[in-house]
């Protein structure tokens, strides 16, 4: 059970670690739980992680959006009338 709760503990700082330090993405750190899942199942055939490691939940990400000064810029650089057209 100590053996189990410290290799726990171990995993968690090991994944903070590539979220914090590394500034991994969240995709990232759920495929590694995945992968060390594995590796402890499959490979060390311990079923150490019957407790569920926390998952990051997926980043939001805002949009970019463009201000009014460069959308008329864009605008004014079409010399098509049926381009500027469709985009205004």
């Amino acid at each position: 059970m100590v053996v189990r709760l410290s290799m726990l503990k171990i995993i968690s700082e090991y994944l903070l670690y590539l979220l914090d330090e590394k500034k991994l993405s969240h995709s990232y750190i759920n495929q590694a739980v995945s992968a060390i899942k594995l590796l402890c199942k499959n490979i060390f055939n311990i079923s150490i992680i019957n407790v569920d490691i926390p998952r990051p939940k997926g980043e939001k990400k805002l949009p970019v959006v463009l201000s009014q000064k460069e959308v008329m810029k864009i605008l004014n650089s079409l010399q098509n009338q049926k381009h500027r057209t469709i985009l205004s």
